[in-house]
Order: structure tokens, then sequence, then C-alpha cells
């Protein structure tokens, strides 16, 4: 978990599990969306408070817990559209500020590598077809 907190000062501390969540290869009409609900905990002695919620695209939407009691944990649920997004590598993310002095914004992101059911690779059409555990196994149409 990470901690943002300088010293033993009285007031909210923001911890941290996870920032930034890999979703690896993601194939373009399998999914629309992809969902993660990232974890905050207030290990300060005073409320938590998330604001000034600023997502970095219009492909991200979010629900979120605005107020965090001392020693307890909130959640953001953060929600991608694919069909905003271009083939290739990606990072979207949401931006929050909080009222923790030594941990004011935070940053939490997807990333990826979004591809296309079919697509042309060195002239060869390429129709990804997905085995166990959703990896790609390329078959090509010559």
């Amino acid at each position: 978990m990470l901690w943002f907190t300088a010293g033993a000062a009285a007031g909210p501390k923001v911890g941290i599990d996870t920032l930034v969540v890999d979703f690896g290869t993601v194939y373009e009409k399998k999914s629309r969306f992809l969902t993660h609900i990232f974890s905050i905990k207030n290990a300060g002695d005073s409320p938590l408070e998330i604001y000034n919620i600023r997502p970095g695209c219009g492909c991200t939407t979010f629900k979120i817990d605005s107020i965090i009691q001392p020693g307890k944990a909130g959640h953001i649920a953060m929600r991608l559209d694919l069909s905003e997004l271009h083939n290739g590598r990606f990072y979207e993310y949401l931006r929050v500020s909080t009222n923790d002095r030594n941990c004011p914004r935070v940053k939490f992101g997807f990333s990826g590598v979004l591809k296309s059911i079919i697509y042309v690779d060195s002239g060869a059409i390429v129709l990804p077809t997905i085995g166990k555990k959703d990896t790609a196994l390329n078959e090509c149409l010559w």
C-alpha cells in the first residue's frame, strides 16, 4: 500500500493499494467497457475529502466516495468506454484532489493495448481467435 504522508501531522492521510491497472491486450468488440474499483484508505485522524474529479477524456466515467472517515476505506469505480479509443497502446486516467496536505492530488489510470478483431499484418489478414483464458491465437488468411 502506498502511504502519502510526511511526519506525524494530524489530519487526513491517503493510503492507496493500486494507482494503475494494466489490462494487457484487449480486443475491440469483445468488451465495450473496462472497469475497476480502486480503494483509498484514510489512515489519518480526520475525514478525507475527495473532490475536483477530472477524467482525462470523455471516455472515462466514475463513481466515487467523496468523504472517507478516519480508519475507513472508500472506493473509486472507474469505467473506460473502449468505443471511444483508437487501436494501439492507451493510458486513460482520472485525477482527483484531496484534503490531505501531503497528497493533494492523485491520478488513477488504466493502460493496455487495444486491437481490432481483424487487422492486416505484413499483407496478411489476421483473425485473432480467442482460446483458453482469453489469449489470442492468430489465424492468418492469405
